[in-house]
């Protein structure tokens, strides 16, 4: 006996996928305590040799699998992943966008996941016939209260008879469009597929080792999604008076295969247990770990890359304007300094005080030839009051714009009233007086003069 009510506590997972819902009863069974039995039931042989090993790690015999193909069953929840690897939209122009159709959406994920697609393949072992029944007979050995989580996996179809089902299109290709197909099935399905690549795999009479192997007072938990076998499968629960058997029922119904309100009205008139569809009461298919958003392939180290939407291209576009904007910024800062280093040393407006120092210079004394140096132009040495007219220049050339206004405004009107004594003074220095309109029209000389 188990706690939180009578017997065992049992989860059949029919259409185990890739794993994807080996953990649904912690989702929709919270309720339970105690250890649970979990049989796993999965026909598609490139899916068995995953399921086979993440059994292993899940019962703590083994690592976790790597996943390298999307993890889905249909084109629904394919295209799921499909947005995560760029696989949903394609550009029609600049900054605008279309949705791939089916066909191109498997395309793009098909060319994406081409080489860890082609590396699946079947395992002889997994379709020993043997090897199903010796799984099977482990729902004879209930699990002890103390006990953890057991999982089983078992390679095999579900049906209502025993023997062996044919699947057909067993190849990658076909996986990027849900998997095999049943024989017999493959046209009503998907048209024009062609029966190639097939594979006999064993079959299990499940309604009958549902009713030989657990008891009205166990727990229950059926999740079905295995193509169409479910018409059979569940009638035949209620022709052998096994239905109360389940306690829980999540399933996906195929129309391909019968009617699914039909069979859902005949099944509620045989069990007080209500179907749970897909999309209903928060079940979408996969377990709460098994999600799209945690549980998907890593990238395909050949995959090209393509943008994951209009966010990629704002960032993009977003990265290109902030790094013109450093690029202009580190110019401006050159520019800057460049400048400060011209006009900074020996303080002021160096170039142009320079300049106009040359000016005067030439005007006075005349301009230099060509090729001669600033030197030439130095009266320094030639006479005593010459070359204290000349200190008395470079003082006035070192002074600010508006100090040498003042002083030539007051030059100016100093010389006006004293022409004897600026008469004697420009002789002293060799000016004759009929020069003397030419001094007067260089104000920055005689002030220098005047010192």
């Amino acid at each position: 006996p188990v706690p939180g009510g009578g017997g065992r506590n049992v989860y059949l997972d029919m259409g185990a996928n890739w794993a994807n819902t080996l953990r649904l009863y912690k989702d929709f069974a919270k309720e339970r305590s105690g250890p649970w039995e979990v049989y796993a039931f999965e026909a598609s042989p490139l899916i068995q040799p995953y399921v086979e090993k993440f059994v292993q790690f899940l019962n703590g015999k083994g690592p976790r699998p790597p996943l390298e193909v999307p993890p889905s069953g249909s084109t629904a929840e394919f295209a799921v992943y499909a947005k995560r690897y760029g696989c949903s939209w394609k550009w029609k122009q600049f900054f605008r966008r279309k949705h791939m159709s089916d066909e191109e959406m498997r395309k793009c994920m098909s060319n994406a996941f081409r080489k860890p697609l082609a590396k699946l393949k079947p395992d002889p072992r997994l379709l020993d016939t043997s090897l199903v029944h010796q799984r099977l007979a482990e729902a004879t050995h209930p699990l002890r209260s103390s006990e953890h989580d057991r999982f089983t996996f078992i390679p095999a179809a579900v049906g209502a008879t025993e023997g062996k089902m044919r699947l057909t299109a067993v190849n990658p290709q076909q996986m990027i469009r849900g998997g095999a197909l049943v024989a017999g099935y493959e046209s009503t399905k998907h048209g024009s597929t062609a029966i190639n690549d097939t594979v006999d795999v064993p079959m299990v009479d499940v309604a009958t080792w549902i009713m030989t192997s657990f008891s009205d007072s166990d727990f229950v938990f059926l999740k079905m999604d295995v193509e169409g076998a479910e018409f059979d499968t569940l009638n035949k629960l209620l022709d052998l008076k096994a239905a109360g058997r389940i306690k829980r029922l999540f399933w996906e119904c195929h129309p391909s295969r019968g009617n699914c309100t039909t069979l859902s009205e005949t099944w509620s008139r045989g069990s007080s247990v209500a179907p749970v569809h897909e999309g209903e009461n928060g079940y979408r298919g996969f377990d709460s770990l098994s999600v799209p958003e945690v549980y998907f392939p890593v990238n395909p180290p050949d995959m090209p890359h393509r943008g994951q939407g209009p966010l990629t291209v704002v960032i993009g576009v977003s990265s290109i304007l902030v790094c013109v904007c450093i690029c202009f910024v580190v110019w401006r800062q050159s520019a800057s300094e460049q400048y400060s280093k011209v006009h900074s040393a020996g303080g002021g407006d160096t170039v142009q005080e320079e300049l106009e120092r040359q000016d005067i210079l030439a005007e006075v004394y005349g301009a230099a030839d060509a090729g001669d140096g600033i030197d030439e132009l130095s009266p320094e040495g030639k006479d005593p009051d010459i070359d204290r007219a000349w200190q008395a220049i470079q003082r006035e050339c070192g002074s600010s714009d508006d100090e040498d206004v003042n002083k030539l405004l007051a030059t100016e009107e100093y010389l006006e009233g004293e022409d004897f004594f600026l008469g004697k003074k420009l002789d002293s220095v060799g000016v004759s007086a009929s020069d003397s309109s030419t001094v007067h029209d260089k104000p920055g000389a005689l002030a220098g003069l005047m010192d």
